[in-house]
């Protein structure tokens, strides 16, 4: 350990002594002392880590104690722990550790990073910009369009004050060999100190023509010259909170890119990178902080590096949704009997004939039921196309097969319409149907203990279908009327009846 980060770790720890507030230090004594030990790294100073997460609710006695062990920690001196004492976990430091063990993060920025929905490191490698700005080449002064941002470079050479009804306005003057723009400083009055005569700068901003030459008020800038600075010509524009500057989360992220990208995972084979000429998955997530060229398709998401990642997102997804469907293809249910009498008294009473699309979806349907296998099936057409009819004949068919059906439909006036039509048709067949709505009375009660029981058929209902206190015999097929308006695990708590 250097001598004079020694004197200075232990100054600190001397002046929190004093009051055990956790404010020797601005952002948090315990912050910065955690941001310190985690970047030494070794197990001796990561073991401290841990204890000085609860450091702010530790009692007087508990803070002295663990003070005088860093103390003892820094000054190199050996401590050895009470055999009664649990032995102490050290973190593991991942891209799933939490971003507040990041350099330079306190408890103040982690609360604001986690509004960005960013709460470990890999959330921060993966937040990326919402878009980009190109400063474009520096150009001289004299070559100004005013169209759009222009980058030019010069020499502070002046400041103006001008008395304004709001008080005193700063005017910066900078000159290069072709002309001079003038820097209008509003409540920017501390760039006086900042931008001093004599010192070289960047400016890039919506410079506008006025009587007395160019000017802007709308610049940034990078003090020192394009051959003395590294000078980004692409910046990316990232979402803010309130009290998070662009700055500060560069800063942020430059760190982690620096220390953790090394740890991301490559998902994509080299055959797939070469032939569709994408980058490496480290590579991709650099260049989308930290562009190195200016490519059209970086606002539109269509850049190499954006369309790399998502091809591998799209990827995961395909992969995951064949990985389910085979270990569907596993799960044995009982299969029903392809003949089916209660379908066919059904169709002789109907007043009208079945299109030739509906015999076809029907039978299709009928395959899955006769297969052994869970059925996973989306029927869609156009409004009056009978889509319904096609469900009531597959309710029918499970039913003739001694099994309950689910009917979920999103409002209770679409769930009364399925009701009495449904009940209207099926009545003379014997098939019960009931429909359950939301709300508690005597009737819904001795209606769960039916439908528990196996005395209904076919339940229709709303929401009310996948309440805890509702459940069946025997379920054997769930139909769920445009399951668009219902949430993924809405539609799962109603499978899970069955």
């Amino acid at each position: 350990m250097e001598v004079d980060q020694k004197n200075l770790i232990l100054k600190i720890l001397n002046r929190e002594k004093q009051k055990l507030d956790d404010t020797s230090v601005i952002g948090g004594f315990s912050s910065f002392l955690k941001g310190w030990l985690i970047q030494r790294g070794d197990k001796e100073a990561l073991q401290f880590v841990p204890l000085l997460e609860t450091y702010p609710e530790l009692g007087i006695t508990k803070k002295r104690e663990l003070l005088s062990r860093i103390e003892n920690f820094v000054n190199g001196k050996v401590t050895v722990s009470s055999p009664a004492k649990p032995v102490i976990k050290t973190p593991h430091i991942d891209l799933h550790q939490p971003v507040r063990y990041l350099k330079g993060v306190g408890p103040a920025l982690e609360k604001k990073l986690n509004r960005l929905g960013i709460h470990t490191v890999e959330d921060l490698l993966y937040f990326f910009p919402r878009t980009y700005r190109d400063r474009g080449e520096i150009k001289p002064i004299g070559k100004l369009t005013g169209k759009s941002i222009e980058t030019v470079q010069g020499i502070v050479v002046a400041h103006r004050r001008q008395n304004t009804r709001k008080g005193m306005l700063l005017k910066i003057v900078v000159r290069d060999d072709t002309g001079t723009v003038t820097l209008v400083c509003f409540n920017r009055d501390y760039l006086a100190q900042v931008l001093r005569k004599g010192i070289s700068v960047i400016l890039w901003g919506n410079f506008q023509r006025s009587a007395q030459g160019w000017e802007t008020a709308n610049f940034d800038f990078q003090i020192g010259d394009g051959r003395s600075v590294q000078f980004d010509r692409i910046i990316p524009v990232y979402s803010l909170t309130e009290g998070l500057n662009p700055k500060r989360l560069r800063s942020i992220l430059l760190f982690a890119l620096d220390n953790f990208l090394s740890l991301v995972e490559e998902v994509l084979p080299v055959t797939i990178r070469e032939k569709h000429g994408f980058p490496t998955k480290k590579e991709a997530i650099h260049e989308l902080h930290c562009p190195s060229v200016w490519e059209e398709g970086l606002n539109s998401r269509r850049s190499r590096a954006h369309v790399a990642l998502i091809f591998e997102e799209f990827l995961l997804f395909a992969l995951s949704l064949k990985m389910r469907r085979l270990f569907m293809d596993t799960i044995q249910v009982e299969p029903c009997s392809a003949r089916a009498p209660l379908v066919e008294k059904f169709l002789q009473i109907l007043p009208f004939g079945l299109t030739g699309a509906q015999k076809r979806v029907y039978g299709e349907i009928v395959n899955d039921l006769t297969s052994g296998k869970v059925m996973n099936r989306l029927i869609q057409g156009d409004v009056g196309s009978g889509k319904t009819i096609v469900a009531l004949l597959s309710a029918l068919h499970v039913i003739g097969f001694g099994k309950q059906v689910a009917f979920m439909v999103p409002t209770e006036i679409l769930a009364e319409q399925h009701y009495f039509r449904s009940r209207d048709l099926l009545a003379s067949l014997g098939v019960r149907v009931e429909l359950l709505k939301g709300g508690t009375n005597r009737g819904k009660k001795m209606l769960l203990e039916e439908i528990r029981a196996g005395k209904v058929d076919l339940v229709i209902g709303t929401h009310a279908l996948i309440e805890e206190k509702v459940a069946f015999s025997d379920l054997g097929l769930v139909i769920v009327d445009e399951q668009h308006r219902f949430g993924v695990i809405q539609r799962a708590r109603l499978k899970e009846k069955a």
